[in-house]
């Protein structure tokens, strides 16, 4: 046996093969192990599903068993064949794709009658399916047991348990798609009548080269599904007759359901009823359930977690803890890194200078781009290296999605998506990743407005300075402490508090409409796999981050280094834009000083403090201080105050994304339109907020 990574593609079409090669196509429902099963094979640690941070696309890979070379698709997972979502799209047109020469469907063994809805789908639209029970182990804890013999033989197609983390059962999965014929199998029986109305339709689709079985066709033909219409009219090839006698076979049956009192929108609710109930009676002789023996301990926690009030206190604990984890964990590494990255300055300096470039070019290369390199690196790498594994874990054993369970209805009441709850989450490690994340909504409008609010969610580039501000104006401490963590997570809270209000406003001014539905599925909990987590959440993840922000860290320091050096009248540029926004800021409880930090800062968050202190301290170059107590002293003595920093932080909160943010809304959005309000967007609120904060203080001291 052998496996070898091959590639992934953002587009639903199955790959080219070589002669003798079989295309197997991975489907099932979300969260029975699918992916797992994939990565297992292929080697590829990717996953293809729902939830925030994972793509839409189509995976492939490909592993070889006995001499015999497989391509393996993992399509997303889908409850349905239904084309109500981009996953469903997708995993539906891989699925019935003519050079697909098996599906694999992968089911839980805890929950086989729901699955089965998924199973009896596909054997009705292909012929070449392969049932795999996986999890089986975890379903015999909670006293479910799975009789494979029975379900073959009500099914008609193979069955396999497998254990896709611990590898096992793979042989008979391949042993079975080696010598599993294409035939027909289960047909689900929908009742007397509406099988004459699907008969009536297949007599018309004969001579057209299907890409599914015909009677799985009549049925969405018969519901009027328009993307099947779409593929019969090409299947037509420009033959009008074909087409118009397929229509007129439809209007047939149609009249003729209509004769038995049933009508056209009846027809959907008679499949679907049906199905269910073939996979209840199936589920009743495969399935052997003890005395639901589901530890107690389970069931509590399920409720704890997801409970009016509990579930949103255990909510702010956690994020607490993961915040306290992840600043003191970073504070040692970020200064280790910092000193490691900056002691390369004065050799690089000496290198250019070497070649004889100018004093000049040498400057701005070392101590203005390099500079704010090392130091983007220097800040992002460790605490990204520590929370996004921390977040990994958290969706790895189940918690994420009673998070967006719990955070479902306030973003409801915004007529938002319950989706953007797993969006927002993703937004604490970077927005721009959350942005990409937001391809999990399915409505453009509401995929919009996730997009445009996730700014207010702050990221890990905020973090540092947030916890600097925090440390030295509100708990006197040298370094991160549990107070300053529970004070960061109150300021989470208002941010998204922020985002929900945002998201208000969207959809009752610029995207007007009403919140859709979706199924959210609570999987059980699970036991972490702490190594794939750790090559996941850094790879797919952390570097990816790091290298996106990196790219503009460079030339943006070069930029900060010109306007800081190059002086006009005797003033540094930087100077003119310092004294043009200083009414603005004073307004705002700021100063012009700040404000052109945060101008200067878009490149990336990390550094809008950084140049702050520069400016305050008349230097060329970017300021590294070691300790909060010199930030403190240099911030006082230009003036701050409690209401300066309060303002500060608010501002951090809720200003203008990131450039790495903007560029990625603007590829997801394809709008310069909608890039700009959501650069104006969340400016407005920090400004506003500022303003009411800075008048407020002034009338209380008066």
């Amino acid at each position: 046996m052998s496996k070898t990574c091959v590639y992934c593609v953002n587009e639903n079409s199955l790959p080219h093969r070589d002669s003798g090669e079989k295309l197997v196509v991975l489907a099932g429902n979300p969260n029975v192990g699918k992916s797992t099963l994939f990565n297992a094979l292929t080697g590829l640690n990717q996953h293809t599903g729902n939830w925030s941070g994972k793509t839409v696309a189509t995976a492939f890979g490909t592993y070889t068993h006995n001499a015999q070379k497989y391509t393996l698709v993992d399509v997303p997972g889908c409850y349905s064949l239904k084309a109500h979502s981009a996953e469903e799209v997708c995993a539906g047109d891989a699925i019935c794709s003519p050079g697909a020469d098996a599906v694999v469907v992968v089911c839980d063994a805890g929950a086989i009658e729901r699955n089965l809805n998924l199973v009896l789908q596909i054997c009705e639209a292909v012929s070449n399916v392969v049932v795999c029970i996986n999890l089986a182990d975890e379903a015999a804890k909670n006293g479910i047991k799975v009789d494979t013999t029975v379900l073959q033989k009500e099914l008609g197609v193979p069955v396999v348990k497998i254990n896709a983390r611990k590898k096992n059962g793979f042989e008979a999965l391949f042993e079975s798609l080696a010598h599993n014929q294409a035939k027909r199998h289960i047909a689900v029986s929908y009742g007397t009548c509406l099988e004459k109305a699907v008969r009536i339709v297949q007599c018309a689709l004969k001579g057209l080269p299907l890409f599914a079985n015909d009677r799985y066709i009549a049925l969405r033909l018969l519901e009027n599904d328009n993307r099947m219409w779409q593929k019969i009219e090409r299947l037509c090839n420009n033959d009008a007759l074909k087409y118009a006698s397929i229509v007129s076979a439809r209007h047939r049956a149609l009249n003729f359901l209509f004769d038995y009192a049933i009508e056209e929108n009846d027809i959907s609710d008679i499949i679907a009823i049906n199905i269910v109930r073939t996979a209840g009676r199936i589920s009743r002789a495969a399935v052997c359930t003890r005395a639901d023996n589901r530890s107690y301990a389970h069931k509590i926690t399920d409720k704890i977690l997801t409970g009016k009030y509990t579930g949103f206190a255990i909510m702010l604990v956690l994020l607490s803890v993961v915040f306290y984890i992840t600043l003191k964990g970073a504070n040692y590494p970020s200064a280790l890194l910092s000193d490691l990255l900056l002691s390369f300055e004065v050799p690089l300096y000496k290198f250019l200078f070497a070649l004889n470039l100018p004093d000049f070019v040498c400057n701005m290369i070392a101590f203005g781009g390099y500079r704010v390199l090392a130091w983007v690196v220097a800040v992002m790498l460790p605490p990204m290296a520590i929370f996004f594994p921390l977040f990994t874990i958290l969706e790895d054993v189940g918690y994420l999605p009673r998070v967006a369970f719990n955070l479902d209805k306030a973003f409801k009441k915004c007529n938002a998506c319950g989706k953007q709850a797993l969006t927002t989450c993703m937004g604490f490690g970077c927005n721009a990743a959350a942005v990409t994340g937001a391809r999990i909504i399915d409505s453009p409008r509401e995929r919009l407005i996730a997009i445009m609010t996730n700014a207010f969610i702050p990221c890990n580039g905020k973090f540092p300075s947030l916890i600097c501000l925090i440390c030295v104006f509100f708990t006197s401490s040298q370094s991160p402490n549990l107070g300053s963590a529970v004070i960061l997570s109150l300021l989470v809270v208002i941010g998204v508090m922020a985002s929900m209000l945002a998201s208000k406003i969207l959809s009752k001014t610029l995207l007007k409409g009403v919140p859709s539905s979706f199924a959210l599925e609570l999987p059980p909990f699970r036991r972490a796999q702490i190594g794939q987590i750790l090559v996941r959440s850094l790879l797919n993840r952390t570097i990816f981050v790091l290298f996106r922000a990196a790219v503009v860290a460079f030339p943006s320091g070069i930029i900060i280094w010109l306007v800081s050096n190059l002086t006009l009248g005797g003033e540094p540029l930087i100077q003119y834009l310092v004294s043009f926004l200083d009414p603005l800021g004073k307004v705002m409880g700021l100063d012009g000083t700040m404000l052109s930090a945060f101008l200067l800062g878009i490149p990336a968050n990390e550094i809008i403090l950084p140049i702050a202190l520069m400016m305050y301290t008349s230097g060329g170059v970017l300021t590294s201080n070691e300790s909060f107590l010199s930030i403190g002293s240099i911030l006082c003595a230009n003036g701050w105050t409690i209401t300066t920093a309060i303002c500060a932080v608010v501002f951090f909160l809720m200003h203008w994304p990131c450039s790495t943010t903007l560029m990625t809304i603007q590829k997801e959005s394809g709008s310069f339109k909608w890039s700009a309000v959501s650069f104006l967007l969340p400016t407005l609120f920090g400004m506003a907020a500022c303003i009411a904060i800075n008048l407020i203080s002034k009338l209380f001291l008066l």
